[in-house]
């Protein structure tokens, strides 16, 4: 990265052009070499004795979205007593604004509404507009899909809110696979229930 900026700094030649492109490139750096140092890795496991189900948590994941800030990763739950599994994609919206937008509805690619749940609206820096907005959600995922979808292109969901904001999701097939990883060396050599379908 140091040596990008640093090549940049030299064909600028010291113009106020050079120095704006050699801040470009800079960023640019950053942006490729942010991403690259971001691998996803095993999910975490937590196993509470004071919970109802143990859980895994995947990594986070911060896809390029603009103006927003958005930030995903995967939540799998196993009931300790059926065994049933229950998928969630756990998404943070980070925006500034006039309003909150009020994210309420997900829908997959058949434009099937899935279950939402919203866990936390926020605002902060409202002493004058606009405001910065951070919206935490839950979308519940058949676990059946999901499967299948870490074994091909992934998984899309588009949020909806009441402003008529829209954001769709890409969850990659490596993040759904290192879930179901491990998860399943966690429940090897069983099996689990799936969680029923509650697609509307």
């Amino acid at each position: 990265m140091l040596g990008f900026a640093s090549q940049a700094a030299r064909v600028s030649g010291g113009s106020v052009v050079g120095h704006f492109n050699c801040v470009v490139s800079c960023l640019f750096a950053l942006i490729v070499s942010g991403c690259a140092a971001n691998p996803i890795g095993p999910a975490a496991s937590r196993d509470d004795p004071f919970s109802p189900y143990r859980e895994f948590v995947s990594s986070a994941v911060r896809p390029p979205a603009f103006p927003d800030n958005i930030q995903y990763k995967l939540i799998g739950r196993q009931d300790r007593k059926t065994g049933v599994v229950t998928t969630l994609a756990d998404v943070l919206v980070i925006y500034t604004g006039e309003m909150q937008v009020k994210y309420e509805v997900a829908r997959n690619i058949r434009a099937e509404t899935l279950p939402f749940t919203v866990v936390m609206r926020t605002s902060s820096g409202c002493m004058k507009k606009p405001c910065r907005y951070t919206e935490h959600v839950r979308v519940e995922i058949a676990e059946a899909d999901l499967r299948t979808a870490g074994g091909g292109g992934g998984y899309a969901v588009k949020l909806f809110s009441r402003a008529g904001n829209e954001h769709i999701i890409q969850i990659q097939p490596d993040l759904i696979r290192s879930l179901f990883t491990s998860m399943d060396q966690r429940n090897a050599p069983g099996t689990t229930a799936s969680a029923p379908d509650r697609r509307s």
